[in-house]
């Protein structure tokens, strides 16, 4: 999507927003987040301090129309920009929606128009949505840009979607129209997608999959009315076995794109293309542990919170409890330690003896979460632990704050 399209749908959410909110009722949800460090292309101590964060803001009218709206913004080195300085910031309409729900056949109908990305695949809000129960996706996914965390395939463009929730058993379902770039030439795609969730007390399911037809009015030999040469697959699924009051098993898999060419029998995937994380999760009265395993593609680790960039394959493991209890309130304090190889899936793990000489990463991340006017803080060390000598040490350390609030 251009910056003038983004640019009109946002200045006409805001439009509308402004001239009917005194017949509509408001909710959203924002947060800014802090990251410090040093720069580690510098020998010395060389601060840097980006920022991130989003707003998402919902309008309700009379009950059945609903128009949302979210976007996120990164800016680069506050610090080094200087006081008179320009700063680099990148903006991300994120979602632009208009929803109406009614019902039929006594099940529960919506449909939707969109821009951006609505309710991509892993993501917690369909559920959330359709069922009204609490999200059920890792917390090492957790998001300080947006609603929708971590995503399995790209379904950002403009279309529409419709589904439903069955009345008498707990299974909702979905199809979804939309328009995108999503392939190697840049040519316009249209892409369908289905969707199907269930959601009981001890089991979960999410399930969203479909194809992109990317359509071309040239091939190599001729001009044509309409010409297509492949089709992208792409499909991802959440489960989880158990529910979060109990022992339970979180998993969650898919593939962003898998071209499959007319003529061809060699329609093959790579590896390093392929999500994958299971987490296997303990619960007690004290405390919860959760051992996640993954692998997933570079693009998913950008704005991961507990590893850096490129740290595709590894392990964390997360010990919290929400039940710390200081001046008349709830608190939550964990570590996040975390073993990661860059650059690496889990096809490589058969060669098992070269990932042990590799350059592997070990962080302890020490947190803290406090209820703070509606909101919740949070403040975050991260300490990387192997490799650390006294000329380099200022480069082991990032220091995290940020804000959540819900309006």
């Amino acid at each position: 999507m251009n910056q003038t399209k983004k640019a009109f749908i946002t200045a006409a959410f805001s439009l509308f927003t402004l001239f009917c909110a005194e017949a509509g009722t408001f909710s959203g949800k924002g947060a800014v987040k802090g990251d410090f460090y040093s720069n580690p292309k510098s020998d010395s101590f060389k601060p840097v301090l980006n920022l991130s964060g989003f707003f998402a803001g919902q309008m309700d009218f009379s009950n059945h129309l609903h128009v949302r709206s979210e976007f996120s913004l990164e800016t680069g080195n506050i610090v080094g920009a200087g006081v008179n300085n320009d700063i680099n910031a990148a903006f991300r309409l994120d979602e632009f929606s208009v929803s109406y729900d009614f019902t039929f056949q006594g099940a529960n109908h919506y449909l939707t128009f969109f821009a951006g990305d609505f309710e991509p695949a892993g993501s917690d809000l369909f559920i959330m949505r359709q069922f009204g129960c609490e999200g059920i996706t890792s917390h090492f996914t957790e998001s300080w840009t947006g609603l929708k965390g971590n995503f399995l395939f790209n379904s950002y463009g403009i279309g529409g979607d419709w589904s439903f929730k069955m009345p008498s058993i707990p299974v909702a379902a979905g199809l979804t129209l939309y328009k995108n770039n999503d392939n190697k030439d840049k040519d316009n795609q249209f892409n369908i997608d289905l969707r199907t969730a269930a959601v009981t007390r001890f089991f979960t399911i999410d399930a969203k999959g479909g194809i992109g037809i990317p359509v071309s009015s040239k091939n190599k030999e001729e001009d044509a009315l309409l010409f297509i040469n492949k089709i992208y697959t792409h499909c991802g699924i959440d489960l989880l076995i158990g529910n979060n009051y109990s022992q339970a098993l979180f998993v969650q898999a898919g593939f962003a794109s898998l071209p499959i060419k007319a003529g061809s029998l060699d329609n093959e995937i790579d590896s390093d293309d392929i999500y994958l994380l299971v987490e296997p999760r303990l619960y007690t009265e004290k405390f919860r542990a959760h051992l996640t395993l993954f692998s997933i593609p570079a693009v998913n680790t950008e704005r991961l919170l507990f590893i850096g960039y490129k740290e595709t394959l590894g392990a964390n493991l997360c010990l919290y409890t929400d039940q710390l209890y200081i001046k008349n309130t709830d608190e939550t304090f964990g570590i996040n330690t975390s073993l990661t190889l860059r650059s690496r899936d889990f096809y490589d793990l058969k060669r098992f003896k070269d990932l042990i000489e590799d350059d592997y990463i070990i962080r302890v991340c020490p947190f803290v979460k406090i209820p703070v006017t509606g909101g919740e803080a949070m403040i975050m060390i991260q300490a990387k632990v192997n490799g650390f000598d006294k000329d380099n040490w200022k480069h082991h350390f990032k220091l995290n704050a940020g804000y959540k609030l819900t309006l």
